[in-house]
């Protein structure tokens, strides 16, 4: 199990390098909505907004997220979303 979640880390870099455009080590929320969007999913803003309030973390991402957090969102929303 171990493999699958190194390989899912890996993953995980890759999104967000591919969105932080500037690779200033932040992507906006705006990104994170086509990063929805990559995966076929359609989400509002507000929707988002309301997944990234809902993971807990007090300011998680106002309007940019670093990878740690985008990580822990990654991670919140999958497990939440995904059939046992």
């Amino acid at each position: 199990m171990a493999g699958s979640s190194n390989q899912r880390q890996v993953n995980t870099r890759a999104i967000f390098r591919k969105y932080d455009k500037d690779t200033d080590g932040f992507i906006s929320v705006k990104d994170l909505i086509n990063v929805f969007k990559e995966l076929g999913e359609e989400i509002s803003e507000e929707e988002l907004r309301e997944h990234l309030r809902n993971t807990g973390i007090k300011n998680l991402c106002e309007n940019f997220c670093n990878f740690e957090k985008f990580r822990h969102f990654n991670s919140y929303y999958i497990d939440s979303n995904s059939s046992p």
